[in-house]
């Protein structure tokens, strides 16, 4: 007997072997595999005599043609028919099973009309009581065409395996996908599909979807499945480019997978960045990927950032944006394996590398394609300070602007600092007047004059000034005007001798007038 550790202690025994009817407790594991068998009638009677102790059947790799009825084996779990020739199964071949939840028939050569009348569960008296397989491994088969009701009694299904089957998706095949309501994981890797009608998983909750291997030219439409997406695989498909609207709709997918793409050369802005969820990216593998967009995997305005890793390596990248990523915030980046030119665009990078960043793994082996002198070279160690003085730099004007704009920002930096310590000493004189003028007020000492006050102290000086020199001007006027001016006594009043010399002078004049007159 053969040991296995497990939640219970399980038993592998040889196949046919009389020993297993002794073990009373744990669980036994049949051990068929590579026995030669061809038929499996007397499998079956000695499985049967186990059917207390029996947890699972290993019959793969060998030559059976075609798929026994399975006697009530209650405690069985798993059965595994893997890798034999398999052409045509009993009518309810595991409606005895009561437990049954992993079933493996890949590698044989089933087709569709082998599979009619296969998952049929007991009869109950009003319905067929469903199969209780969550795991259903289909692979590397010859199926082309499903019946509607091939799965009809798999309602507690999870998980099926199509891949490597010439499918035809129509709509037989949507009908018989609509009876699996529990099924989490397709598989149609491989299956030739080029595309995929509207509504082909109609009313489904998937959330793996593999259509890696395949021909498709473009990513299918898949917004149906925009609500409970989590995973989707597009491995080597001749998708030639990726943009924004490849992937719309899908606001749950947290993980997708384009590698190993022969024909992927560009990634566009939005490819990624409109996903709400998205956590990983595996884009690796791709021998003609030589462009990604800036703006490929997020929206720099974005409130909420969700992506932690990508995987970028071996593609043929020559250069990549500072702004790709917002590098601080990833958990796993890997580059090596790309066609880097070492020059001053991709400098940052290498600045970014030597911080010994845990982003980026496997930093070590990301090393400089071109220019020639620089092949092979760790980016990690590469300095180009040192590898710019060469001839051939390819841009050593570009180097010399990078300078030249470091001088520049630095000029203006100091420029800056001068002006706030212009402005600090300013403030602070400002800030020692107001001191002062506080201090007076609360001494009862007269404010010193600001300089406001003083200003109009002058203007006031001025006015009144004007005002004296208009005065002085118009009495120098009134003087030149009548200074011959005498005046004409009234010599009438007068009574003093002077009186009466006065009044002598007047007669003269009288009569000097009337003579001139």
């Amino acid at each position: 007997f053969n040991w296995c550790h497990g939640v219970e202690k399980d038993i592998v025994v040889d196949c046919m072997d009389p020993k297993a009817f002794t073990v009373k407790d744990g669980g036994i594991i049949a051990n068929c595999a590579f026995y030669g068998l061809t038929r499996t009638i007397t499998m079956n009677k000695w499985l049967f005599g186990l059917k207390d102790v029996l947890q699972a059947v290993n019959a793969s790799h060998n030559h059976i043609k075609k798929g026994p009825r399975f006697p009530p084996l209650p405690r069985v779990l798993t059965i595994t028919l893997q890798h034999n020739s398999i052409r045509e199964i009993e009518p309810q071949a595991f409606t005895d099973l009561d437990n049954l939840l992993n079933l493996d028939l890949s590698y044989n050569r089933i087709n569709g009309e082998s599979l009619k009348g296969v998952f049929v569960g007991k009869k109950a008296p009003e319905r067929y009581e469903p199969l209780p397989i969550r795991t259903l491994s289909l692979g590397h088969n010859d199926i082309s065409v499903l019946y509607g009701d091939t799965f009809l009694h798999l309602e507690y299904l999870r998980e099926l395996h199509l891949d490597y089957n010439p499918l035809v998706v129509n709509e037989d095949f949507s009908k018989a996908l609509s009876q699996l309501p529990e099924l989490k994981l397709l598989n149609l890797a491989g299956a030739g599909l080029k595309s995929l009608p509207k509504d082909t998983f109609s009313g489904l909750q998937l959330t793996s979807l593999l259509l890696n291997g395949n021909q498709f030219t473009q990513v299918p439409e898949l917004s149906e499945l925009g609500s409970s997406l989590r995973l989707l695989n597009l491995n080597q498909n001749p998708i030639s480019e990726l943009d924004a609207s490849s992937f719309s709709g899908l606001r749950s997918v947290s993980e997708i997978v384009v590698s190993g793409m022969p024909k992927l050369s560009t990634i566009k802005s939005g490819t990624f960045s409109s996903l709400e969820n998205i956590r990983v990216i595996s884009c690796s593998y791709n021998p003609e990927l030589t462009s990604i967009d800036e703006a490929a995997f997020w929206d720099k305005t974005a409130k909420h950032f969700t992506l932690q890793e990508v995987y970028l390596n071996d593609n043929a990248l020559l250069t990549i944006r500072r702004t790709l990523l917002p590098w601080i915030k990833m958990s796993k980046v890997t580059l090596d394996g790309n066609r880097w030119v070492c020059d001053c665009q991709l400098h940052w990078l290498a600045k970014f590398l030597r911080n010994r960043n845990a982003t980026v793994d496997r930093l070590t082996e990301v090393k400089c394609w071109d220019p020639p002198w620089l092949n092979g070279t760790q980016m990690v160690f590469w300095n180009i300070d040192l590898v710019s003085r060469h001839e051939n730099y390819p841009c050593q004007a570009e180097l010399e602007a990078e300078r030249k704009e470091k001088e520049r920002l630095r000029l203006e930096q100091e420029r800056l600092n001068l002006e706030q310590e212009q402005l600090r000493v300013e403030q602070e004189r400002i800030r020692l007047k107001q001191d002062q003028a506080q201090q007076n007020l609360e001494q009862g000492v007269k404010p010193v004059e600001t300089e406001e006050s003083s200003v109009k102290f002058y203007h006031l000086i001025g006015i009144v000034g004007i005002i004296a020199l208009v005065v002085l001007i118009g009495s120098v006027i009134a003087f030149n005007k009548y200074r011959n001016y005498r005046p004409i006594y009234n010599v009438e009043k007068m009574s003093s001798p002077m009186h009466n010399e006065m009044k002598d002078l007047k007669g003269n004049l009288a009569e000097k007038s009337h003579l001139v007159g």
